[in-house]
């Protein structure tokens, strides 16, 4: 039996598009670069018999950090000494490409899939799409007292960086849709854990885990729209006002809390 072979450098992980979320009905062989300093990530797609055929690099979301800790010295018998900085860091940091996890509970709810890329689960054209997080920074700080003598003598202070929404981006760049989070709904999942993409009787959700505005565990349900079925909807058009805006993704969170 032939055999053939192809060395593929530079790349560390192999996936595909799933062919029921591609504009041609196919799955599309690509490869995942590693993140290089700047964030990028760079896919490359390639035929059934391993052509290249082009690439996408993806830009990531770039915000500022800050981390401080600072303490009293030791001083006659306690920490009683003057301030000082013990670790001050601060920098550039990065969010790139939300994964998205199928879990396609119309076949199995054990069908577990990756997701980076698709043509037609956002919108129905041939350019692909993915989702990037919407960043902002949090402040926080705590303050202790080491020798319980009643006197505060370390401080830490640092920021977090908190998914408040959603963007849709097309592989030219530009921004299809941006979805904010309702509720006072934060997420701080976009890298670790991604998002499920959830298909249940001919449709599908986003399910996004994070806190709600009382800083409790929360879910995020985002209808996107039909997937199967006589005729096509607006991917989104949860309250059927003709458009797909955050008044969609309130709709959902209404729907669920039972309002």
């Amino acid at each position: 039996m032939a055999q053939s072979q192809k060395v593929i450098s530079g790349s560390t992980s192999f996936n595909a598009t799933l062919a029921e979320f591609s504009y041609n009905g196919k799955a599309q062989i690509y490869t995942k670069s590693d993140k290089h300093d700047n964030g990028k990530l760079t896919f490359t797609f390639y035929s059934d018999d391993f052509t290249k055929q082009g690439e996408l690099t993806i830009n990531p979301v770039e915000y500022e950090y800050y981390n401080k800790y600072e303490e009293r010295a030791w001083k006659d018998g306690g920490y009683k000494g003057e301030w000082q900085v013990v670790n001050e860091d601060n920098g550039k940091s990065y969010a790139d490409i939300i994964k998205l996890y199928l879990e396609d509970f119309d076949q199995s709810c054990d069908d577990f899939r990756n997701i980076y890329l698709s043509q037609t689960i956002f919108n129905s054209d041939d350019k692909y799409e993915y989702l990037m997080p919407v960043i902002t920074t949090e402040s926080e700080s705590d303050q202790g007292d080491r020798d319980g003598d009643g006197n505060i003598d370390y401080r830490n202070t640092w920021t977090n960086a908190i998914m408040t929404g959603i963007q849709v981006v097309s592989e030219t760049g530009a921004v299809i849709q941006t979805i904010n989070f309702p509720n006072g709904f934060k997420s701080s999942n976009y890298s670790k854990n991604g998002a499920d993409l959830i298909k249940i009787n001919g449709k599908l959700y986003l399910s996004i885990e994070g806190k709600d505005a009382n800083d409790s565990d929360a879910i995020l349900l985002c209808s996107i729209g039909t997937t199967s079925g006589g005729g096509t909807s607006t991917r989104g058009d949860v309250n059927g006002d003709g458009v797909v805006n955050a008044a969609d993704v309130v709709k959902v969170v209404d729907i669920i809390s039972g309002n």
